[in-house]
């Protein structure tokens, strides 16, 4: 289910016929979750009949997906949980009207809002910032929508899990540049000083301009099938994951949608940032 607070009509997503909105993400970027153990026949609905006038691409061009269309609605084929960006040809931009299909395997974790020694966000909307606590176990359900951030901040064990989302619209200014600072709930995920950090399968959204996920003197850190999604068409410098300074960190099975760099690697951090 897809909470109220974040649900769109402008595409409707059936797989394998089961037919779902979508989260009205950022920006004009829309996105479904969802998960699968096989192959699966998919069709998208655009609520203006003649959005797909002038066709549709679906990357990674890799799938070789070439979908076919029957006025609103285009249809194709996946192998399994790949995860996709479909446009029209050539709608590319911070600008551009995207439709993110994220598909993940089968959340195999057995956990419940009962399973002991678990922080458990359920489905639905929750208003708040998760501080994490060393040893902390943290699961974000299917259906999750946590409008915060995400701080790690000196702390270590702790694994985030789940196929819940993370939505930050934070306090910056959009005309300056203030999202390369360090400091908590200044990100979707920030970490500071962590290590031994797993986040497996969880989507960051963010709205505001600032870094995406920021790492500072962080080790020994996984992402595993995440997804990473920010834009506006008016703010750049909205990198996906910054690492300053530490290292060890695995990133692997992962979407990143990001208004400047994907990856940016800083050395010592001092008070301003330099890619590198």
């Amino acid at each position: 289910p897809i909470p109220a607070d974040v649900s769109s009509d402008y595409f409707t997503v059936t797989i394998n016929g089961r037919t779902s909105p979508v989260v009205d993400a950022v920006s004009s970027y829309y996105l479904l979750n969802f998960d699968l153990d096989g192959p699966a026949t998919i069709s998208v609905r655009a609520a203006d009949p003649h959005f797909w006038d002038d066709g549709v691409e679906v990357q990674p061009m890799r799938y070789g997906i070439r979908p076919q269309r029957h006025g609103a609605v285009i249809s194709f084929r996946i192998p399994g949980p790949v995860k996709l960006s479909i446009t029209r040809p050539g709608d590319h931009f911070a600008d551009a009207t995207m439709l993110f299909l994220l598909g993940s395997p089968p959340d195999r974790s057995g956990i419940t809002a009962s399973t002991p020694n678990v922080r458990y966000y359920g489905p639905g909307v929750h208003r708040e910032e998760i501080d994490a606590q060393s040893g902390d176990r943290i699961y974000l359900a299917p259906g999750a929508v946590v409008f915060g951030s995400l701080n790690l901040w000196q702390v270590h064990d702790v694994r985030v899990q789940g196929r819940g989302m993370i939505v930050y619209d934070g306090p910056q200014d959009p005309g300056g540049d203030e999202g390369w600072m360090q400091k908590p709930a200044w990100h979707c995920i920030v970490m500071s000083g962590a290590e031994n950090v797993e986040i497996d399968g969880i989507t960051c959204v963010v709205r505001s301009r600032t870094w995406q996920v920021q790492m500072r003197d962080s080790h020994h850190i996984g992402f595993y099938n995440v997804n990473i999604i920010g834009g506006h068409p008016r703010d750049a410098n909205q990198d996906g994951m910054d690492w300053l300074g530490g290292g060890d960190t695995t990133v692997r099975n992962a979407f990143i949608r990001a208004s400047d760099d994907d990856f940016a690697l800083h050395s010592a951090w001092v008070t301003s940032p330099v890619s590198c």
